[in-house]
């Protein structure tokens, strides 16, 4: 019989959760030149990746902050961001840090 821990997905998802946030974040990457986002599409990925990684996957959480942004729910992101900046390895967690302060001035910009 197979127990999953708190911190491991089942292994028959462990590559479906990394497709769903790929899907996801070339919708909402900002450096992408898509016109028609599919913001919806995005959020549905990225929902439910971090549901399969058990919200524990920075990367996922990063993503799914950026589709709360695209939304124009700073405060989401920005939530979201800062739990990303928690689980992120140390050698990342500079990228993370600024995407947060990114939102802070959204969020401060769109009061």
């Amino acid at each position: 019989m197979l127990v999953e821990t708190p911190a491991q997905p089942h292994p028959k998802h462990t590559g479906i959760p990394h497709a769903l946030n790929a899907a996801a974040w070339a919708i909402v990457d900002p450096e992408s030149s898509i016109e028609d986002r599919r913001l919806d599409l995005a959020m549905g990925a990225a929902l439910l990746a971090n549901k399969l990684t058990r919200n524990r996957d920075a990367a996922m959480i990063d993503t799914l902050a950026r589709c709360h942004a695209w939304s124009g729910n700073y405060k989401k992101a920005l939530s979201l961001q800062k739990r990303a900046v928690r689980l992120a390895p140390d050698n990342n967690k500079s990228t993370y840090q600024s995407t947060l302060r990114e939102y802070k001035r959204d969020l401060k910009a769109n009061r």
